[in-house]
């Protein structure tokens, strides 16, 4: 026996996936079949095989879908008018519109800049570092105000606000100050690196000078009303490029978290608990290194472990969570495309990770501006480079939405088994409501029946698409 749902307790969506991460983005605004549409589903109690399965137990929260904040995007949506910046906050922000709840900053620059590469203390200290720049050479994050960079974080607080929603800030650093670092063979090798910002190593000797320096940026932050909620240590500790980077071992990483820790305790200024993440880098070299920082101390303050997905698997921290219980892992950079991208974020999440954080949102359309060394692929949103104020939304944008809709700060992993589609499953924070995103990333529609408990829901799954299916109890 078949019932049509009733409008408020099921609700279902879903979005194409058109031309994924083609060059061709930039020069044309090809049609997108499903913008993440409503679409009608047909419920049933019994008589469907159950292609889908959601347990009724829930793991750990979420803290949601999110994106970076570095100074390339920035930079161009500086170029628009302040109502048009406004509106495309709003976009991110809204948990109706794109839903995205975390937010990565970057300690000084990373490659994804219009502007030269600095951090807040780059004129080496001739005696005692001058925390307060009393001297005016000392630490400050005055380029962060003059770049408008946090004019930017703040107005998104603004809109967040407005849409009744609190956003979640964390940050990493590419590199420390070039004087607390030592100089490899690359690194002397490199054009244009006076400033010792490319590559390099951290000088153990400054350890406790970085964690101080850490902290300064949270304070200076914090007196602004930027509160960041949690730090990775180190962007990409085991690689040294020719942007903004720094090599790391698992032992000085161990002792930075220690020094860190202490050094937010003992601040006047900052009243709330800030998480520190380990590690943040890829998943094929994580156990050994979280295994040497682990052994060095880690564990006394580590908070989660952040990871990149460059190089391995997700699945490569599920023995990494049996090993450290109560430790979680965040996803803290990538960008994906396609139904295969989306694939792979549901991966990550049933991979047991707190969230998914995507890298670079708006460039514009001669692929500009930043200073990475390759050709960066079309982000979700972009901004035609003759007039600043035109925003093209690729599929990765409607996809992704339904993403960061669905998977709002608080709920809670669902265990889900499926036969012929990627699936996750989210339990709302109020425990009301299963949320199941589906991705078929396949050549042919499929008609998929996901149970939950004792409803079955059928539904329809065209061919590279990113399905939301919302049950309300």
């Amino acid at each position: 026996m078949q019932r049509k749902p009733e409008e408020k307790n099921i609700a279902y969506w879903y979005s194409s996936c058109e031309n994924p991460g083609a060059d061709a983005w930039y020069r044309t605004d090809f049609p997108i079949r499903h913008r993440a549409e409503k679409v009608d589903v047909t419920a049933s109690i019994q008589g469907e095989n159950a292609y889908v399965t959601v347990s009724d137990t829930p793991g750990g929260a979420v803290l949601g879908i999110g994106t970076s904040l570095e100074e390339t995007s920035l930079y161009n949506l500086r170029r628009m008018p302040e109502e048009a910046q406004r509106a495309i906050l709003r976009e991110w922000v809204d948990p109706n519109k794109m839903g995205l709840s975390v937010f990565r900053l970057t300690i000084g620059t990373a490659d994804f800049t219009a502007r030269d590469f600095y951090t807040y203390y780059d004129t080496p200290p001739t005696g005692e570092p001058d925390w307060e720049n009393r001297s005016g050479q000392g630490f400050s994050i005055e380029k962060d105000e003059q770049y408008g960079i946090l004019a930017c974080v703040k107005r998104l607080q603004e809109e967040a606000e407005k849409a009744g929603v609190t956003p979640f800030f964390f940050a990493s650093p590419w590199s420390p100050p070039g004087w607390m670092k030592k100089p490899t063979r690359k690194s002397t090798h490199y054009k244009h690196n006076d400033a010792k910002l490319k590559g390099g190593r951290l000088d153990s000797r400054y350890l406790p000078d970085y964690a101080r320096y850490l902290t300064r940026y949270l304070e200076e932050y914090e007196k602004r009303g930027i509160s960041v909620s949690a730090l990775t240590l180190q962007n990409e500790a085991l690689f040294e490029t020719c942007y903004p980077s720094c090599l790391v071992s698992p032992e000085q990483e161990a002792e930075l978290g220690r020094l860190l820790r202490q050094e937010i305790r003992n601040s006047p200024i900052l009243q709330k608990p800030v998480a520190l993440w380990l590690y943040d880098h890829n998943f094929a070299q994580a156990a050994a290194y979280i295994e040497r920082a682990g052994k060095a101390g880690a564990m006394a303050w580590c908070d989660g472990f952040a990871l990149h997905d460059y190089e391995g698997e997700p699945e490569q921290m599920l023995p990494l969570m049996a090993r450290y219980p109560g430790k979680r892992w965040y996803m803290t950079e990538r960008a994906l495309w396609g139904a295969a991208g989306a694939a792979r974020i549901l991966r990550y999440m049933a991979a047991g990770a707190g969230t998914y954080v995507n890298w670079v949102n708006l460039l514009d359309t001669n692929g500009q501006t930043h200073q990475w060394p390759g050709k960066p692929g079309p982000t979700f949103m972009l901004q035609n480079a003759e007039e600043p104020s035109v925003i093209r939304r690729l599929p990765e944008y409607y996809w992704l939405s339904l993403l960061g809709r669905s998977i709002r700060p608080g709920d809670r992993l669902l265990s889900c088994e499926s036969k012929e589609v990627e699936a996750a499953a989210f339990l709302s924070s109020d425990g009301k409501k299963k949320k199941v995103l589906l991705v078929n990333t396949g050549t042919q529609e499929k008609v998929e029946a996901v149970r939950m408990a004792d409803r079955l829901v059928q539904i329809l799954l065209p061919a590279q698409h990113v399905g939301a299916l919302w049950v309300a109890e």
